[in-house]
């Protein structure tokens, strides 16, 4: 028997496409405006609904400038087309890893937009400003939201540029308004509020309005090995979830929350739709670090109708969760540590729309990752995908991204950046920033780091099939660790290759950084202090887990091991957020090495020393502080 592409679909995947067509052909034929489009850059609605006849969204990307021969060819006049589509549409995201040049967009044959490419970025071009576009660090990569709506196509010029670039565009089964500079009354209250939002996160009162909420609020002390759970019956959507830490000690202590897990399980499912790290979760991989994301964050101020909340500053996450048979939310603590944990929920009563979707969020990683490419998420549709959490823990000072992101919708690329920085608008090594649809909230050139990315108005239909997947590095060599959260939306029946988590999933591995040699351990004598735990840190993680405290403001005799003996560059590491005047370095005979002096500027806590000749075996120096200071290690390059 011959199959077409519906009859291959789950029988709830075909009641669900054909609720999606009824609402469509009820809309009829009508024209997205460039306001409805810009709508779309922050339309979290729309996300659990499939599209009826796709929007496909598909990334045209590449590098155009001399010494490139992969490059596109320019023209007699010097510009090179990177970009063209055909038929209705929009463009969705522009991004430049170096604008430079000129830029050319022509819409419906007719140019559109002629400047140079830094002003699209720099917020030059009406009615294209505000945050809707922007530059990830000054002077650095540009990406543009602005959506630029096409009725026939659209044509990307650049000219004298040398960049990557990465374009995503939507294809349209509904007639689309062509762009304009002059947006009329509905365009600009729409830019301005997109922009506001995109600024500030969402203003409740505007997302919930309509809704009839119940409020849900749950708090309880978990102990070791212990859950708390809510569990609600019936039919509804959860509006928001939020989540925080009336004691926030714990929230201190590096990977202590990691070892929490939020897992949400629909419609009396045995198995979780939603499982991973609490703070991954919430957008800040490998745990609490600021993330101002628009969809889910670490930092939002609520009113809480409760007086048992110490403070009001929650963790949240505004994805709508549909479900008709019952939700059940559960917060394990999987630490040695018990962990007093307060959670809030807005749900809205009531049968959610025959063709909602369901919500998603897994966890993954690979410890170490030992094949050619690391799999974030392949998974059965319709559906959507949201974005993307990414984590890395490297050794190395190599940069661990450059084997790029590749997604493929129902078999066929539909999206590959040739360096995943590109993926999450920012260039290598990753700038910390957080803004509302990228970000990272940890960076470090060596050690670990964690970026996320959200699709709204580029977001990912799919029919049958998503896969997501990550390059492995040039040069890798089995000790890059990482790990990630992937989020979509899917029929209730939808297949995945997602295993349970288990407990040893969620432990992380302490810093590790190239060249440490660890001063604990290798202090000579006593008197001079004593050995200071992770816990005790202030949010400072440690190599090795533990760090020297210096108390005595005499020389200390401190040995450097090496197998070999060799010349380095020799730097030391504090605890940053101690302050500690000075610290001098000479070697056993008291021959100056070299000296650091605190600066508030210096929030990585490295200095360089001075150059060092080192003998195999234990090399003895002395080190004189000024005042107390936490010594974590030394680094040898």
């Amino acid at each position: 028997m011959k199959l077409n592409a519906t009859s291959l679909l789950a029988p709830h995947a075909l009641a669900i496409m054909l609720s999606a067509l009824l609402v469509d052909a009820a809309r009829g034929d009508q024209s997205l405006t460039q306001s409805d489009l810009l709508s779309r850059v922050i339309d979290v609605e729309r996300l659990m609904f499939p599209a009826a006849a796709p929007d496909a969204t598909r990334v045209q990307s590449g590098a155009v400038g001399a010494g490139d021969s992969t490059a596109p060819k320019p023209d007699p006049e010097g510009w090179t087309t990177i970009y063209s589509a055909e038929g209705a549409g929009y463009v969705a995201r522009i991004f430049f890893a170096a604008p430079g040049g000129e830029l050319r967009i022509s819409i419906d044959g007719a140019p559109a937009i002629t400047a140079p490419l830094t002003n699209l970025f720099d917020g030059k071009i009406a009615p294209i400003e505000g945050p809707i576009t922007h530059r990830t660090s000054p002077g650095g990569a540009g990406v543009c939201y602005f959506p630029l709506g096409h009725a026939k196509n659209c044509r990307i010029d650049v000219r004298n540029t040398n960049s990557s670039y990465q374009i995503s565009g939507v294809r349209s089964q509904r007639p689309i308004a062509a762009f304009s500079s002059r947006l009329d009354d509905a365009g600009r209250e729409t830019l301005e509020h997109v922009n506001k939002t995109l600024a500030g996160g969402y203003s409740e009162k505007r997302l919930f309005a309509g809704k009839k909420l119940m409020p849900v609020l749950g708090s309880g002390e978990i102990k070791p090995g212990d859950a708390l759970t809510e569990q609600l019956d019936g039919a509804g959507t959860i509006r928001a979830l939020y989540v925080n830490f009336p004691d926030r000690r714990p929230t201190l202590i590096p990977g202590l929350l990691h070892q929490v897990i939020v897992r949400i399980f629909f419609d009396r499912e045995a198995e979780p739709a939603v499982e991973a790290p609490l703070p991954d979760f919430f957008g800040s991989g490998l745990g609490i670090q600021d993330c101002a994301g628009l969809l889910c964050g670490t930092r939002k101020w609520i009113d809480v109708p409760a007086d048992r909340v110490n403070q009001n500053e929650f963790c949240y996450a505004y994805f709508p969760m549909p479900y008709r048979k019952g939700v059940r939310i559960e917060f394990k603590n999987q630490s040695d540590t018990k962990i007093e944990l307060t959670y809030f929920l807005r749900v809205q009563l009531g049968e959610p729309p025959e063709s909602a979707l369901r919500f998603h969020a897994r966890f993954r990683r690979d410890h170490p990752l030992k094949t050619s490419e690391y799999l974030c998420v392949d998974t059965t549709g319709p559906g959507r995908f949201l974005g993307l959490v990414l984590s890395a823990d490297s050794p190395r000072y190599d940069w661990w991204g450059d084997g790029g992101e590749t997604i493929r919708i129902d078999g066929k690329e539909a999206a590959h950046s040739a360096d995943f920085a590109y993926a999450v608008g920012d260039v290598a090594p990753l700038h910390l920033i957080s803004t509302a649809l990228h970000g990272a909230t940890r960076v470090a050139t060596a050690g670990k780091s964690s970026a996320y990315r959200w699709h709204l108005s580029d977001s990912m239909c799919f029919d049958k099939s998503l896969r997501v997947t990550l390059g492995a590095p040039a040069g890798a060599k089995n000790d890059l660790y990482l790990s990630s959260v992937a989020f979509w939306y899917a029929p209730p029946d939808a297949k995945h290759k997602f295993r349970p988590l288990k407990s040893e999933d969620t432990n992380l591995t302490t810093l590790r950084l190239p060249g440490a040699v660890e001063i604990e351990g290798n202090v000579v004598g006593e008197g001079w202090g004593r050995e200071v735990k992770q816990r005790d840190a202030m949010g400072v993680e440690y190599s090795a887990g533990s760090a020297a405290l210096i108390e005595s403001t005499s020389a200390v005799a401190i040995d450097i091991p090496v197998a070999k003996a060799r010349s380095a560059k020799l730097k030391l590491r504090v605890n940053a957020i101690r302050g500690f005047d000075r610290i001098e370095v000479t070697d056993i005979s008291g021959k100056p090495i070299g000296s650091a002096v605190f600066s508030r500027e210096q929030t990585t806590g490295i200095y360089e020393i001075g150059a060092i000749e080192l003998k195999s075996g234990a090399n003895r120096v002395r080190v004189i502080c000024s005042k107390p200071a936490v010594l974590d290690c030394w680094l040898l390059e």
